[in-house]
């Protein structure tokens, strides 16, 4: 028998011996096991049963019914097209599915080898995946900020970010260049979730995000025509920059409100006498 097909059926995704039964059937209307057989000495029994089912799976292949007898059918050459988009598709999300998981796989691999994990974004695009991934982590994130920017540019995306960090219950401290619209942020902010000092503009000014969390430290850069993000996974630079926020934290102005001071307890069995 002649193979004319078996290369092309091969690229469509079809095993060797899967385009050997499927071209021997459509060269004929049905045909039994034994006359597929006959039609293919090379292959066994067993496994011509197995190859059948594998293209039934597919949906290349009919089973029917003759005289008590099964036999195969092929279908249309037409179903090789969808079978062929239908891998096309499953491709396309197998594709994402490892995107999804490259960032855990590297940062496995680099961890191991004792290298850093180093990944650059660009564009808003990239900007919200840096800022996404902050809402994974367990711990408390440390964060500097240029408000001004951030409500400039990342309006709506932080207002985004915002809610699904609250909704995680995600712990977040950050340090603020000074202006009227941070001290009303800082001041309306709930203490359990948001905490918030200020710098002095004029003296250390940045124009940037720096988020610390999770043996993670990202940088955000926040000009409209240069977005560029850079995402670092190594517990020793983790550690530096967790404690030079710290200390920046604990000289930084604190403009949260003091919490209420609760009236003293009076015992009204004790009376004071003026003398």
């Amino acid at each position: 028998m002649q193979n004319l097909y078996k290369d092309n059926l091969i690229q469509v995704g079809l095993s060797e011996k899967e385009a050997l039964v499927y071209e021997a059937l459509i060269s004929s209307p049905k045909a039994t096991v034994g006359q597929l057989l006959h039609k293919l000495p090379g292959i066994k029994r067993p496994n011509l049963y197995a190859l059948l089912e594998a293209l039934k799976g597919k949906r290349l292949v009919l089973e029917l019914s003759e005289h008590g007898k099964k036999a195969f059918q092929a279908e249309s050459p037409q179903k090789l097209v969808e079978f062929t988009e239908k891998r096309e598709q499953e491709y396309k999300q197998s594709k994402i599915n490892l995107e999804n998981a490259l960032p855990s796989l590297l940062s496995q691999f680099n961890l191991a080898s004792g290298k850093p994990n180093v990944r650059f974004f660009e564009g808003l695009e990239g900007a919200k995946k840096v800022m996404w991934d902050s809402l994974t982590s367990r711990t408390e994130i440390y964060s500097y900020v240029d408000s001004a920017a951030v409500e400039e540019h990342f309006r709506e995306l932080n207002n985004l970010y915002v809610k699904e960090r609250f909704k995680k219950g995600i712990k977040k401290k950050f340090i603020a260049l000074d202006s009227p619209n941070v001290r009303d942020l800082a001041r309306s902010s709930d203490p359990a979730l948001t905490e918030i000092r200020v710098l002095d503009a004029a003296l250390y000014p940045f124009a940037a995000v720096m988020q610390i969390y999770d043996n993670r430290v990202s940088y955000q850069t926040v000009e409209k025509d240069q977005m560029i993000g850079v995402l670092i996974e190594d517990p020793r630079i983790y550690k530096m920059q967790k404690t030079l926020f710290e200390h920046s934290w604990a000289n930084a102005t604190d403009v949260m409100p003091p919490p209420p001071r609760e009236a003293p307890s009076v015992d009204p069995s004790v009376q004071i006498q003026d003398r």
